[in-house]
């Protein structure tokens, strides 16, 4: 299948934070037999007419859109940053007809609330690059993603979740291609590092 996976963090300050769990997931599926394209927002002057272009132009069937910061921190002045993402996903979703699939660490800490903010079909909780590649072979065979142990959806207006295995982990550790997925030199011109957990 052809997947669109867009970082949609924009938050620069103090400095540009290289989206590790995105790339992560893209090379995750890419490795599982998937054309994968992945969409960095970050230094983009227009991003949903960004996002507009790319969808048109790689017409993708599933789209993952990563939702990394819920604020900036300030708990004198917060910013908040889920709006935006909110309409990436509702923008992919009417351009595209593709089925949303959210991930990130914003969304694996409010999973619900993030749901219905975008509208997106299915949230993947906590390790991407495992689920997302179980989610994308569940679509594809055209059997139910969200039976997939680890994500979460909305149906009927009910928050369902199924968190059994969210927490595990895998004996292949998958480190990105970074240079395969971003811009590297924009990165490095903002001394941004690649960030590890």
């Amino acid at each position: 299948m052809k997947v669109l996976i867009i970082s949609a963090n924009r938050n620069n300050r103090p400095i540009p934070v290289m989206p590790f769990g995105a790339c992560t997931v893209a090379e995750s599926a890419s490795a599982a037999g998937h054309k994968v394209r992945l969409l960095d927002l970050m230094f983009e002057r227009d991003p949903v007419k960004t996002v507009e272009k790319s969808v048109h132009v790689f017409k993708p069937d599933v789209v993952g859109v990563s939702i990394r910061n819920i604020d900036d921190g300030n708990m004198f002045e917060p910013v908040h940053f889920l709006d935006k993402p909110a309409l990436l996903v509702s923008e992919a979703k009417r351009l595209s007809g593709a089925p949303v699939v959210i991930g990130g660490p914003a969304v694996s800490i409010m999973p619900e609330t993030l749901l219905r903010m975008t509208s997106a079909d299915l949230a993947v909780l906590n390790r991407g690059e495992i689920m997302f590649p179980e989610v994308l072979s569940a679509i594809e065979s055209g059997s139910d993603p969200a039976a997939v142990e680890g994500t979460a959806c909305i149906r009927s207006g009910k928050f369902e979740c199924g968190c059994g295995r969210e927490g595990r982990s895998s004996d292949k550790f998958v480190f990105p291609d970074f240079s395969r997925w971003l811009d590297i030199r924009r990165y490095a011109g903002r001394m941004a590092a690649a960030p590890l957990q």
